[in-house]
């Protein structure tokens, strides 16, 4: 047992220096096949400095076959303390090169692993490994089902008072971590937001109010995503109005076209159809052409699908066909049989093509529109009616519209989302207008007119 401890000793000076692969050389040389298994088991400081070596060289796998198959033991906190923590420094570094693609088959054994054993840690005594280990899991499986469900069962066993509401009390703390999130309000994040993949959305709205109860200062727009996981909570229990206010908030804060899309999709789930498309072209446009937008496009043809203007929604499919064309990506089903039902065609065009004609026609949408209001604004309405009178035919043609409860809006045929040649008298619409004066008086002027 002297020689051993003396092998160690060794080892041990080779690991301080850095020297790991000699260190390594060492225990190949003199303990390897070369003393009793059972003696090489029971010495918890020479196993963790070989597992140390292991990982500093990059060779975890190498580790958990030392551990595992040759060693044949296991972690063990009370026998064996020194050994587990290095054994669980390697288990965290195998977590970090795990990527999106190792879940295709399931759930990786390294994570599973790794959800076990993060159990076992001493929130107090490791707290370093504790966290970095629970963030790098939360991070790796913010993934729809079973990653998701996975994380859940781990995050509904910790108490939120494991992780430390401030970095400057850590005996980890330093210059880089001053405006680093503390531990605690990056958990409450993320805790709401595997339960919004989840789709548990009366827990993710019970989890944003908790973590706003909770935190006076939030760090890296932290408080954008919980207020967007949680409006998106909300349209999905109905709560349209809730969802609207908040995503409103967000949008005046962060302009990033995915959150201008997310508020049009809750619009248009509401019915308030003329504010959606204001801000599906306000997403359209925001940092220009961008192939992420692709479902975007969808969204927006299915805006046009339903007047009779083939021409834009064939526009708009070609632009998201086009576009998942060129990125190689899978084109959806029904994406692609509607193309085909509308009898679109193959554009030759490329989609930034595409783009810059439907920007054109997306700017003129804005500048008419100009809406930065909900639909229940004084100055405009939206009503179902019908055309009492038209006073000239053809392209260029106008008339009036008299809503259900009696108002009179005046509309040019441009504006009308239905073929010139069908517009006629007496023909049920519905009507977005804005209240104008004109030579001294209050009227309404259609902004969009479509067939109801």
């Amino acid at each position: 047992m002297e020689n051993l401890n003396e092998i160690n000793k060794q080892i041990f000076n080779y690991r301080k220096q850095e020297r790991y692969n000699e260190a390594l050389d060492v225990y190949k040389n003199n303990v390897h096949n070369k003393l009793p298994l059972d003696k090489i088991c029971n010495n918890d400081h020479l196993i963790a400095n070989i597992l140390h070596c292991l990982r500093k060289t990059g060779k975890q796998e190498a580790a958990f076959s030392f551990f595992h198959n040759n060693l044949k033991t296991s972690p063990d906190w009370h026998k064996k303390p020194n050994t587990t923590f290095e054994y669980g420094w390697c288990l965290y570094q195998q977590i970090k090169n795990i990527g999106n693609n190792d879940f295709f088959d399931g759930i990786p054994d390294v994570i599973i692993k790794a959800l076990e054993f993060h159990k076992t840690i001493d929130h107090n005594e490791q707290y370093l490994l504790y966290s970095l280990m629970f963030f790098e899991l939360s991070k790796k499986m913010m993934q729809k089902g079973e990653p998701v469900k996975k994380l859940i069962e781990l995050i509904e066993d910790i108490p939120e008072n494991h992780f430390s509401a401030n970095n400057e009390n850590s005996i980890y703390f330093d210059q880089k971590q001053k405006n680093k999130a503390p531990d605690f309000e990056s958990f409450l994040v993320r805790k709401a937001k595997a339960y919004f993949l989840d789709a548990r959305f009366d827990d993710c709205i019970k989890a944003c109010d908790n973590a706003f109860n909770k935190i006076k200062k939030f760090h890296h727009g932290n408080h954008i995503w919980l207020s967007r996981n949680m409006a998106l909570s909300l349209k999905q229990k109905g709560k349209t109005d809730e969802a609207i206010d908040r995503m409103e908030k967000i949008v005046l804060k962060k302009k990033d076209w995915f959150l201008l899309h997310e508020l049009a999709k809750i619009y248009k789930y509401a019915g308030k159809e003329n504010i959606s498309f204001y801000y599906f072209c306000k997403a359209a446009i925001q940092h220009g052409h961008s192939p992420y937008k692709a479902s975007l496009y969808e969204d927006m043809a299915s805006v046009f699908r339903k007047s009779t203007d083939n021409k834009l929604t064939c526009m708009h499919l070609s632009l998201a066909l086009k576009t998942r064309e060129e990125q190689n990506w899978k084109i959806p089903d029904t994406l692609d049989e509607l193309h085909k039902e509308l009898n679109c065609g193959i554009s030759g065009k490329s989609s930034a093509n595409i783009y810059a004609t439907l920007e054109k026609y997306w700017y003129d949408e804005l500048k008419e529109t100009n809406v930065d209001k909900t639909a229940d604004s004084h100055d405009t309405i939206e009503a179902c009616g019908k055309i009492t009178r038209i006073l000239n035919p053809g392209i260029n043609g106008d008339g009036f519209i008299t809503t259900n409860d009696g108002k009179s809006i005046y509309f040019r045929f441009k504006k009308a989302r239905i073929g010139n040649e069908e517009l006629s008298e007496n023909m049920n619409v519905r009507v977005f207008a804005k209240k104008r004066t004109y030579k001294g008086k209050e009227v309404w002027n259609a902004l969009w007119v479509k067939s109801n």
